[in-house]
């Protein structure tokens, strides 16, 4: 953490990549406009913009500006959590975060993610009679359908919250694992869905959803596990938007929106949810991201760095 007294803006700078996909992967390659290596877009030609501007700020500006460089973003977000539990020594005038990733457009804001676990437990039966049995996978389908429907009526700036079913297991128990028998009406199946939600909600709240849903439809055993719950950020308003839009005009450009409720999750919504500060994803233009050939532009890079500057000085 580098923390001015009293900082109006924090970049939060995750210094981590995903593994290597190719050899010298990490070598940078310069062609023209474009900075090859891994994590030049995500995100070492945002946090080499957000440096820079802070470098050529007044002194005055300079202190304004604070900085929180952290790892694990592209696995478990164990750098943010421990940011998130030290979030004390940030002071509360804070007006925003921002993450310095995201093609040259303007995030503000992104639901949160749930992975949910649930274990269906159906009744066996033999195919030709399967009005004889409990079809645990047809239980589990009928409870994604009703979660889709419901959910989706919850809606905020950030979007509709939406359910997907990631992964799915199914057949029949045999000594305590779960076999195919084509002639079985499936008795097991577990399936892990991936909730994102526009609004926040508490871990037992969305358990308690999940089995209230399941009861309704189904009377034999079942388990439901939450087994990761990120919060949705804080709501940017229309005043930030347009104060952060504005000053990229004075810089010459038009910048983009993107819609929040079709983003990827972005650990900097963890300490804005904690201390309900606002947060922008702003960063240059490139492509590739974890990919062999991810690039940066460095013209890019330049124009970032100057609209950074633009708006901290009109903070």
């Amino acid at each position: 953490m580098i923390i001015p007294k009293n900082p109006k803006i924090i970049f939060c700078c995750h210094l981590d990549t995903v593994l290597q996909s190719k050899k010298n992967h990490t070598k940078l390659i310069i062609k023209k406009d474009k900075i090859y290596g891994l994590g030049t877009k995500d995100m070492k030609g945002g946090t080499v913009s957000a440096i820079l501007a802070t470098l050529e700020l007044s002194k005055e500006n300079q202190e304004k500006v604070g900085f929180l460089f952290y790892c694990d973003e592209e696995r478990e977000q164990k750098g943010m959590e421990i940011m998130v539990k030290n979030s004390n020594i940030i002071p509360r005038f804070v007006k925003y975060f921002l993450s310095p990733e995201s093609s040259f457009k303007l995030n503000f804001g992104c639901r949160g993610c749930a992975a949910i676990k649930v274990i269906i437990y159906g009744k066996r039966a033999h195919t030709s009679r399967p009005h004889l049995g409990i079809n645990a996978g047809e239980v589990l389908f009928d409870l994604y359908e009703k979660l889709k429907n419901k959910l989706k009526l919850i809606e905020t700036q950030l979007g509709k919250t939406s359910i997907t079913l990631t992964s799915m297991n199914l057949g029949v128990m045999v000594n305590g694992k779960c076999q195919i028998q084509n002639n079985s009406v499936p008795d097991y199946t577990e399936g892990t869905f991936s909730v994102r939600l526009s609004k926040d909600i508490a871990k037992q709240k969305l358990k308690v959803l999940f089995e209230s849903e399941i009861k309704k439809i189904h009377k034999l055993n079942f388990s439901v596990n939450v087994q990761q719950l990120r919060s949705p950020s804080s709501i940017t308003n229309e005043k930030d938007l347009k104060l952060f839009l504005k000053s990229a005009k004075q810089e010459g450009f038009n910048i983009e929106l993107s819609n929040p409720g079709f983003s990827g999750y972005n650990d900097v919504a963890m300490i804005s949810s904690k201390m309900k500060i606002p947060f922008f994803g702003f960063g240059p233009f490139g492509e590739g991201n974890h990919g062999p050939d991810e690039w940066v532009s460095l013209q890019s890079i330049k124009d970032t760095k100057n609209v950074f500057k633009k708006f901290i000085g009109n903070i």
